[in-house]
C-alpha cells in the first residue's frame, strides 16, 4: 500500500514537473508570436486613432469635394444638414426638459 503511494507520488511530480515544462514552452512560443505582429498591431491601433468619426467626416467631405460628383455632394448636404436639424432638435429638447424639471440636471443627458 505504502509502496503504491509512493509510485502515485512519482507519478504525480513528474506530470507537475512535465505540465510545467509545457506551460513555459507555451509561453515562450506565445511571445514569438506576439513580437513578430507588434507592428502590425501599433498599426492598426494608429489607425483606430486616426480614424475618428470627425475626421472621417471630414475626409468624405474632402473627397466628395475633389471628386466633384455632383449627386454625392448633394447627398452630402443632405447628410450635414440632417445632422444639424437633429442635433439642434436634442439640444432644444434638453432646454425644455430643463425647464420643465428645473431641480433635474439634463446637461449631461445624451
Amino acid at each position: 500500500m505504502n509502496q503504491s503511494r509512493e509510485v502515485l507520488r512519482r507519478r504525480r511530480e513528474h506530470l507537475v514537473a512535465r505540465s510545467s515544462a509545457q506551460r513555459r514552452n507555451i509561453l515562450m512560443h506565445a511571445q514569438q508570436i506576439e513580437q513578430q505582429f507588434a507592428p502590425i498591431d501599433r498599426g492598426f491601433a494608429r489607425i483606430r486613432q486616426v480614424v475618428t468619426p470627425g475626421r472621417l467626416l471630414g475626409t468624405a467631405i474632402t473627397l466628395t469635394l475633389i471628386l466633384g460628383r455632383g449627386r454625392m455632394r448633394g447627398l452630402l448636404v443632405s447628410g450635414l444638414a440632417v445632422a444639424g436639424v437633429v442635433r439642434r432638435w436634442r439640444s432644444s429638447t434638453r432646454l425644455v426638459a430643463s425647464l420643465l424639471v428645473p431641480d433635474q440636471d439634463v446637461s449631461r443627458s445624451r
